[in-house]
């Protein structure tokens, strides 16, 4: 029993004496602030030549240092021996009674449970009130943005003429909720977000001061999920340190303990997309859900990672880009060979995803289709200028265990396409015998003299800027046929038909009645090259012209021959006759029901 109550009691002690990380390594000073060098900059210079104004502003995202900053220049202000450098010595009375919380001229008010009339009217009072200790008396409104429109009114007499001893330092997360009349009345100050690379630098002095060993990789996944928040950081910090095994924080323990999918994944999917594999696609998605990985998770992290490969190809853009080391040469090498078209279309059909999932009643096979439509599109850019994923862009880590909640496929069921691609052999006899052959999504290889798909993909990037202008579209046609030889590969109505509907569901996002038309009608195979389009009426034929050579032109393109026609056809309607007197309807009645005709010639009737 003794021992139990001393158990408790230890346990007891160590729970009080438990700081979280947030608040034991909070910055002190103006030079420990990070990612904020400018704001400090202006605030030392301010402090150093006198200029104090009655009231800041500090707006910005959730913990990146508002009210660090805060305490850290009401302290300096009412320091006694400034540092050249115009920063709080940290021992003086004022310095003392700041860092340990007992400072009787610093009033911290949260605005979001002291949001009243009334309590801005005691504050009001109590300005008037001169500082017991030290030359300013401060007051840190935090969340100020909360304050109802009442206390805000109250409050602006004050702010704009407070008494000479008096200093407000207001905080905010939502700058555009405070009153104009309030922010005319500060110097505003917008901090912003932390860089992932100065929140993993700070994850590591942390865990060392704390004797935690680490792996670099987990505390660069906690710095791009923290979104800038080094408060959110070290939160994240504290949950892994408590789990960590025998003082060690690993890479794998921290994809468990956050519930996060590991890159690898990421690019498995993206060098299968762009392969055009949507089979081993699938077969990988249905791996993850077997796991437990939440799919609008999947298809947000999935856009993420796409983003990140389109910042990551050029170096104007690489700023933007929130992966070092390693992974960023990762992602370097798998960018340039990606198309960035195939990139933004991919992104633009996940977050149409992402945008749909709550209100689908088949979320699965929402996102099935999404990632099948992304497959499809592969063939459109493997002809293109920048190569396709090649196998050594796959991942080529050690895959994780299959402990973890997302471990890597195994080589053995998953593997990385072939960037080699063959062209689908020319049918024999036989094979024409049995019916048409089902096109592969294997394109022809690339061939940089006199290759008519190079000179494809350019007009097709000609066009798409440049369809409205028909002169214009006429000159490129006559200088690629120049150019060019002419395509003549057979055609299936299978092909025809998905070239089509892609058509309808991708080129044209602007008409919603020219895309219906198109799922309207369906175009019939004349052989040799002739596509037939049967119309019902004259205004669908005036809206289908609207399109008619660019539609021709895009199958030209993607069926790999130049010899198609399109031909539209406007059916003529049959004109039923009605009836319209009483003697013609009652005719009609008993020409073609047996009933009536049996009752009018059973009872003798007749219409008059």
């Amino acid at each position: 029993m003794r021992r139990h109550t001393r158990t408790m009691i230890t346990l007891r002690q160590m729970s009080d004496n438990f700081i979280v990380s947030a608040r034991k390594y909070r910055p002190q000073t103006f030079d420990e602030m990070l990612g904020q060098e400018a704001i400090c900059l202006t605030l030392k210079s301010a402090i150093k030549q006198g200029k104090i104004a009655h009231a800041y502003l500090f707006c910005g995202p959730r913990g990146v240092g508002k009210t660090s900053a805060a305490r850290i220049l009401a302290r300096t202000i009412n320091c006694e021996q400034l540092t050249p450098q115009g920063e709080a010595c940290g021992v003086c009375p004022n310095c003392q009674a700041a860092l340990h919380q007992r400072a009787f001229n610093i009033y911290e008010l949260d605005a979001a449970s002291n949001n009243s009339v009334d309590d801005i009217r005691r504050l009001n009072e109590d300005v008037y009130i001169r500082p017991q200790q030290g030359k300013y008396k401060v007051y840190i409104i935090d969340e100020v943005h909360m304050l109802s429109s009442g206390a805000f009114n109250a409050f602006l007499k004050t702010l704009e003429e407070p008494p000479s001893y008096v200093v407000f330092i207001l905080a905010t997360t939502e700058k555009d909720k405070v009153l104009p009349t309030i922010l005319s009345r500060c110097q505003v100050y917008d901090f912003k977000p932390i860089p992932p690379e100065q929140i993993a630098e700070q994850l590591r002095r942390v865990a060392d001061a704390e004797g935690l060993q680490y792996d670099p990789r987990a505390f660069d996944t906690i710095a791009r999920i923290a979104d800038g928040g080094m408060r959110d950081a070290l939160s994240l910090f504290d949950r892994l340190a408590s789990t960590a095994q025998d003082g060690v924080i690993s890479y794998e323990q921290t994809l468990q303990t956050l519930n996060i999918l590991d890159d690898e994944y990421y690019f498995y999917f993206t060098t299968y997309l762009y392969s055009g594999d949507y089979k081993r696609t699938l077969l990988l998605l249905d791996e993850l859900l077997g796991k437990g990985v939440a799919m609008r998770q999947l298809i947000i992290g999935l856009a993420d990672f796409m983003r990140n490969l389109l910042v990551a190809r050029t170096p104007e853009t690489m700023q933007l880009f929130p992966y070092t080391g390693v992974h960023a040469e990762r992602f370097t090498t798998l960018a340039q060979q990606i198309h960035p078209l195939f990139l933004y279309k991919s992104i633009t059909k996940l977050v149409a995803c992402e945008r749909n999932y709550r209100s689908s009643q088949a979320k699965r096979l929402l996102v099935e289709l999404t990632l099948m439509g992304i497959s499809e599109m592969c063939g459109a850019f493997k002809n293109a200028t920048v190569a396709p994923a090649t196998a050594s862009s796959a991942p080529n880590e050690p895959a994780p265990k299959a402990s973890e909640t997302a471990p890597a496929p195994q080589a053995s069921s998953v593997q990385t396409p072939q960037a080699t691609y063959q062209a689908p052999p020319t049918p024999t006899s036989d094979e024409k015998k049995k019916g048409p052959r089902v096109a592969t999504s294997q394109p022809k290889p690339y061939s940089p003299k006199g290759s008519s798909l190079r000179i494809s993909a350019l007009k097709r990037q000609a066009e798409e800027t440049l369809s409205s202008q028909a002169s214009s579209s006429e000159a490129e046609e006559a200088e690629a046929s120049a150019t060019s030889e002419l395509r003549d590969e057979p055609v299936t109505p299978e092909a025809i038909l998905k070239w089509w509907l892609t058509f309808a569901d991708d080129e044209i996002t602007d008409d919603a009645y020219l895309s219906q038309l198109l799922h309207t009608v369906t175009p019939e195979l004349q052989p040799p090259h002739d596509l037939t389009v049967s119309l019902v009426s004259n205004i669908q034929l005036e809206s289908f012209e609207r399109i008619e050579r660019t539609l021709l032109r895009y199958l030209k393109a993607k069926l790999h021959n130049d010899h198609l026609t399109l031909t539209t056809v406007v059916a003529a309607v049959e004109q039923t006759q009605h009836a319209s007197t009483a003697q013609e309807r009652a005719a009609y009645y008993v020409e073609n029901y047996k009933e009536v005709a049996y009752l009018t010639k059973t009872l003798g009737l007749r219409v008059k």
